[in-house]
């Protein structure tokens, strides 16, 4: 518009002379006003250019993260068209791009689905918002689990996120199964536990652990040692063997053993084959001879029944199982099965014999009084004895007699407990739920059970088992109660003396040591003095000899160092701490280096290694560790020495210092850890063979776990784990907080 103006004054006037001034000022003040304008234009197409870079850099970065997305990516427009594609990283979700884009869903590989995903659109396009689906479909042959996630992009189109879940779906279904056979096991248990003899318990059994494992074969053997005792046996086939059911239940009464069950009862623990291992072993001819009393075997899984005191009285075995081969799932659930049965079969057992001897009682009492004092001295005799508390319950709720192993337990003495004073230590939580249960036996006049716990003399509460049963007289009428109770807190108790012997281990090995140390001392400095004048003699030989002492004698005060170290790891007290395992690392290894200047070593610590725990007991870890690394690269021209950590998929950080040095062969592994175990000489690499066995046990105390990872010539990578709660039971024992009540919801 300016120029216009210009060219019009110019028409106007030949001589600019002779615009007359307001004219002039109108003139000027536009050209000023545009002058602005176009300095603004200026400005504006700057930021454009800027703006568009910008758009650029960022669209880039979302391509990037587009195409780093692990996922397969769909862009669609509302119509179900393919406009754009990012191929997943899992085999099924990684077609070509070119396969897909410019299809509809229809046409592509998710045709058997596309229903299902269209519904998601015109839900995503309704709702104007993010929807998730799961579905499944057929990738590479197999059946995938997948889930989509679709997200609204423009007003035109819709973005979808496909995920393979099928590991994740698998793992779910594991853990089902896993949890169907323990609830399985737990009704199991309930039923075989409800039997009074056991003939029905053994019968029970079998049936219940074939259903239990989805087995076909089921061969259930009680063969105890005590001949008092009488052998029990019972089988159970699914429908497929009923025609075997007659014949095996006879050959059941005689031998059934496979000739494998020796290996079972050798090794004191479960066995399990698959039919290919089955087939290959030994014995496999042996077993397909004894087909015409049992049928055929298609792999095997046997579990031994033990008694109280760990020894192997019967087995339990399965064959032919409904779907695949046995699994360790399977072993674990029966295990716990046979665990449960083995020990209501001893109580079903001392049940017989005093319900037995109740019997012998009231048939004395018709006889006379003398005949049933003797018998009742001689129920108290054997009741002492029990190892299980054993009790009289009067018509009126009171107890009559508590037998020796209740004030071995509880405290006190005979006729301490009796009436409701025995009430009085059984915990408060507890008493509600038994009185109940009496109430209702006290009306149907059956026999009852239940848990409860005790206060003992220990100081702690003690889980107790409890059966009772009704005595009836001639008449049928119930004259007392007649019960039991087992403690099963046993293997606490075995557990806590096991850890307080180990203590005083550690106690006695720290003060043989520290007693040693004087006369080493004195032994040393007289043999220094001798070899002095032995020095002045010049006598070679005995010089010899006295270096062999002196050499002896300070290997001999390494050794006592050793064990005071490895004592004083157990007997301090952990003391928690932000620790920085990096920087322990570097102080152990730059101490090694200024001792040893001369080796070429290539050093790798991985920075920022931040564990919680004891901070001197983990710079005897790192300098055990390290040292040994040091040690045995000492033969290699370039040692390599790395210390770092890496996650496993469950989010547990594994540490690990690893060399290129000896290595070792892993038939030894198991020595590893041991105090005084050696893997090399002492005269190819000098050492007391005490600091794996300190490195372990520091590891253990902190909640963790060591392992190693070796081949013999190429080098050794050592591995531990730490508790991530920080709170492992030698932390708990330092504390005093397993000296308090152990609770019946801890076992």
């Amino acid at each position: 518009m300016h120029s216009l103006l210009k060219r019009q004054l110019k028409r106007h006037f030949s001589d600019p002379a002779n615009i007359p001034a307001d004219w002039q000022a109108f003139v000027n003040g536009v050209n000023d006003a545009y002058k602005g304008f176009d300095d603004d234009r200026a400005m504006l197409e700057h930021s454009l250019e800027l703006s568009s870079q910008e758009l650029l850099d960022a669209n880039s970065e979302m391509r990037a993260v587009f195409q780093a997305v692990p996922d397969l990516v769909l862009r669609l427009d509302h119509q179900g068209l393919i406009l754009d594609v990012k191929a997943g990283t899992s085999d099924g979700l990684a077609p070509r791009r070119l396969d897909l884009v410019g299809k509809k869903i229809q046409d592509s590989l998710f045709a058997d689905v596309a229903d299902q995903m269209m519904d998601g659109v015109r839900g995503v396009i309704a709702k104007n918002s993010p929807i998730s689906m799961e579905y499944s479909t057929v990738l590479g042959g197999e059946v995938a689990h997948c889930e989509a996630r679709l997200v609204p992009l423009l007003e035109t189109q819709i973005m979808v996120i496909v995920r393979d879940i099928t590991a994740r779906k698998q793992g779910e279904q594991r853990e089902q199964g896993y949890m169907l056979a323990m609830q399985r096991a737990t009704i199991a248990a309930q039923a075989i536990t409800q039997h009074r003899t056991l003939e029905g318990m053994i019968a029970e059994l079998a049936s219940q652990a074939r259903t239990v494992a989805g087995a076909k074969q089921c061969f259930v053997r009680l063969s105890p040692g005590d001949r008092s005792i009488k052998a029990v046996a019972s089988a159970s086939l699914s429908d497929d063997y009923a025609n075997w059911r007659a014949k095996v239940e006879v050959a059941a009464q005689g031998d059934t053993s496979t000739g494998l069950d020796a290996l079972v009862f050798a090794g004191h623990g479960a066995m399990r084959l698959t039919q290919a291992e089955l087939q290959a072993h030994p014995l496999w001819p042996a077993l397909a001879k004894k087909q015409d009393h049992r049928p055929a075997m298609r792999g095997w899984l046997a579990v031994p029944l033990k008694n109280r005191h760990g020894e192997s009285v019967g087995l339990l075995e399965l064959s032919d199982k409904c779907e695949g081969e046995f699994s360790a799932q399977d072993q674990y659930v029966l295990e716990q099965l046979v665990q449960i049965a083995s020990a209501a079969m001893e109580n079903v057992k001392l049940l017989e014999e005093i319900t037995d001897l109740n019997t012998k009682l009231e048939l004395k009492v018709v006889d006379g009084t003398e005949a049933l004092a003797r018998q009742e001295a001689l129920f108290q005799a054997a009741a002492d004895q029990a190892p299980q508390v054993m009790w009289i319950v009067n018509t009126k709720g009171e107890v009559t007699y508590l037998n020796r192993f209740w004030y071995e337990l509880v405290g006190g003495s005979s006729p301490t407990g009796y009436g409701n004073e025995w009430m009085q230590v059984v915990h408060p939580e507890d008493v509600a739920d038994m009185m109940e249960k009496w109430k209702l036996v006290w009306q149907n006049g059956k026999v009852f059970s239940g848990i409860r716990r005790v206060s003992a003399v220990d100081g702690k509460y003690h889980v107790l088992a409890y059966r009772a049963s009704p005595v009836l007289d001639a008449r049928g009428d119930i004259t007392c109660w007649i019960g039991m109770d087992t403690d099963i807190t046993d293997i606490k108790a075995i557990e806590s003396a096991l850890r307080l012997s180990n203590r005083e281990l550690e106690a006695f090995s720290y003060s043989v040591s520290h007693d040693l140390r004087a006369p080493l001392s004195t032994i040393d400095g007289f043999s220094r003095l001798l070899a002095k004048q032995l020095d002045a003699d010049g006598n070679p030989k005995a010089q010899q000899y006295m270096s062999r002492i002196r050499h002896s004698v300070a290997h001999m005060g390494q050794l006592i160092e050793s064990l005071l170290a490895l004592a004083q790891v157990s007997r301090n007290s952990l003391q928690a701490v932000p620790v920085d395992l990096s920087e322990i690392a570097d102080a152990v290894l730059s101490d090694l280096k200024a001792r040893d200047p001369g080796r070429q070593v290539s050093i790798n610590i991985e920075p920022g290694l931040m564990i919680n725990a004891d901070a001197g007991l983990f710079f005897v870890v790192m300098e055990n560790l390290l040292g040994n690394a040091w040690k045995f690269t000492s033969q290699r021209d370039v040692a390599k020495i790395a210390v770092g950590h890496h996650q496993t998929g469950s989010g547990e950080r594994v540490f690990f210092v690893s060399d290129n040095g000896a290595g070792f062969d892993m038939a030894y592994a198991d020595k590893l850890f041991g105090a005084f175990q050696r893997l090399h000489s002492a005269e190819e690499f000098p050492g007391t063979g005490v600091g794996l066995a300190t490195v372990s046990r520091v590891i253990a105390r902190h909640g963790g776990r060591i392992w190693a990872e070796s081949q013999a010539g190429t080098g050794s990578t050592f591995f531990f784990t730490l508790s991530s709660t920080h709170s492992p039971a030698d932390l708990l024992m330092d504390s005093g907080l397993l000296k308090d009540d152990s609770r019946f919801g801890e076992l």
